[in-house]
C-alpha cells in the first residue's frame, strides 16, 4: 500500500508541474503512523521537494486518505506554516507547496522577489515524534547523534520560555541539512531543512544563549590519515572538552581547556588509560582558542598547537609534536618565539605569515632539525597589492 502511495503521489505531481520531474525521497516508504515507526528512526524524514507548479490560483488536492494532499500557491501571500498549535512566520519567503502525508508535512518555499538570500529556495520536513526524557548532556549527544551520526555540528537551547511556544530546541547538521528537534510542551517535533536560517524562524529572532555546542572535525593528516576531533563547549561555564582520536595508530585521548578565577587558561590532556600527558596554562588566550589540532610536521600524527599569547593581529605558540617512541606529546625547540598571524605546512618545513599592518608583514620559513626542532631559515618581506 505504501508503495502505491508512493506512485500515486509521484504521478499526482508530475501532472501538476506539466511533467516536470519531481524529487520525493524513497524514505517516504518506511514512514508509518505508529510512534514506534515515528521515534525508531528519526533519521529517515523524508527529502521531499514537491515542483513548483504553474496554478493560477491556490490548489488542494487530495493524494491519499482523508488527511493525506498536496497544496500550491499562485503568489507570495502565503507566509507561514503551521505544525500542531505553532505557526511559524517566513517573513522573506513564502510557501510554494504544502505537501502532508502520513503525518509528514513538507514545506517547499521560495525567497520573496526582490529579497537576497544565500538560499533561494528553502524546504521543511516536519514530523511528530515521542517526547523524550534527557537525563543528562550525554543523553542529548546520544540522541542527536543517532538522529544524524555523521554531523558536524550540534547545540541545544533549554529553558527558552519566549514567545515562540518552544521551550526546548535541539539542533544537529551535517553539511547542508539541518535538522531540529522542536519541543513545545508535550508536543514533539522532528524538523529538516536545506537552511539554517529556520532557526530564527523558529525562535521568531529571539535567539537565546547556546547551553550547550559540540563540533565534530576530520583533521586531515599526512599519508591519507584522518584524526577526529570533537569538541564540546559548555556555555557560561568557560570550559571546553576534547575527544580525539588519532587516524594512524587509534589512539585516543581527551582534553580540556578551564579558566580559572584568576582568568588563566589551563589546558590538560591523557591518554585513553587516564595518564596525564599535557598540563600548560597561559594568560594570554580564550578557553576555545588555546588550542588547535593538526598535523604540524607531516609525519602522519595530529599534534598540538598551544597558545601562549593572543596578540592583535599575531599570535605567539608552541607546539608539541606526537612522538610515536615515547607514546607522549613533545614540546618542539626553537630559538625565538613562533608568533605569526597564519602558518603553512609542508613537508619538511613550515611557513609563518606574520602580519605588521593591513598590507604587509614578514615570511618566516622554518626548517625541521633534529630532536623536535625547529630552525630559522629565511625571512622575507610581503606587500599586498
Amino acid at each position: 500500500m505504501k508503495q502505491y502511495k508512493v506512485v500515486f503521489i509521484m504521478i499526482m505531481l508530475l501532472i501538476l508541474s506539466g511533467c516536470n520531474k519531481s524529487n520525493i525521497h524513497n524514505d517516504i516508504t518506511s514512514g508509518a503512523n505508529s510512534d514506534e515507526n515515528l521515534v525508531g528512526n528519526p533519521t529517515s524524514i523524508p527529502s521531499i521537494n514537491p515542483t513548483m507548479t504553474s496554478a493560477t490560483s491556490q490548489s488542494v488536492t487530495p493524494v491519499i486518505g482523508s488527511s493525506d494532499y498536496i497544496k500550491t500557491y499562485k503568489d507570495e501571500t502565503h507566509k507561514e506554516i503551521n505544525f500542531g498549535q505553532r505557526t511559524i512566520k517566513l517573513y522573506n519567503y513564502h510557501v510554494v507547496s504544502d505537501l502532508r502525508i502520513d503525518n509528514i508535512n513538507t514545506f517547499t518555499c521560495r525567497i520573496n522577489e526582490g529579497e537576497d538570500s544565500v538560499d533561494n529556495k528553502m524546504t521543511i520536513s516536519v514530523i511528530p515524534i515521542n517526547k523524550q526524557e534527557f537525563k543528562n548532556t550525554e543523553n542529548i549527544i546520544t540522541y542527536l547523534s543517532e538522529i544524524d551520526p555523521n554531523y558536524d555540528h550540534m547545540y541545544w537551547y533549554e529553558n527558552v520560555n519566549d514567545k515562540s511556544g518552544i521551550t526546548n530546541l535541539y539542533y544537529v547538521s551535517e553539511d547542508y541539512v539541518s535538522k531540529y528537534v522542536v519541543c513545545l510542551g508535550d508536543e514533539w517535533y522532528l524538523i529538516e531543512s536545506n537552511s539554517s536560517i529556520l532557526e530564527n524562524y523558529l525562535l521568531d529572532y529571539n535567539v537565546p544563549e547556546k547551553n550547550y555546542e559540540v563540533w565534530k572535525q576530520k583533521i586531515e593528516c599526512a599519508d591519507s590519515n584522518t584524526t577526529y576531533v570533537k569538541e564540546m563547549l559548555s556555555e557560561g561555564e568557560n570550559i571546553v572538552k576534547y575527544s580525539i582520536l588519532q587516524g594512524k595508530n587509534g589512539n585516543r585521548y581527551t582534553a580540556e581547556v578551564k579558566e580559572d578565577k584568576d582568568e588563566n587558561c589551563n589546558f590538560s590532556l591523557k591518554n585513553s588509560q587516564g595518564d596525564s600527558l599535557l598540563n600548560l596554562t597561559t594568560s594570554g588566550s580564550e578557553v576555545g582558542e588555546a588550542i588547535s589540532i593538526f598535523d604540524i610536521n607531516m609525519d602522519g600524527y595530529a599534534d598540538i598547537q598551544f597558545m601562549e599569547d593572543e596578540g592583535p593581529s599575531n599570535c605567539t605558540y608552541q607546539p608539541y609534536l606526537w612522538d610515536s617512541t615515547a607514546n607522549t606529546f613533545v614540546k618542539v625547540k626553537c630559538k625565538e618565539p613562533l608568533t605569526y598571524s597564519d602558518i603553512e605546512v609542508h613537508k619538511g618545513y613550515l611557513k609563518c605569515w606574520g602580519t605588521n599592518d593591513s598590507s604587509s608583514g614578514v615570511i618566516t620559513k622554518y626548517v625541521w632539525g633534529k630532536n623536535n626542532t625547529l630552525i630559522k631559515k629565511s625571512e622575507e618581506k610581503y606587500h599586498a597589492d
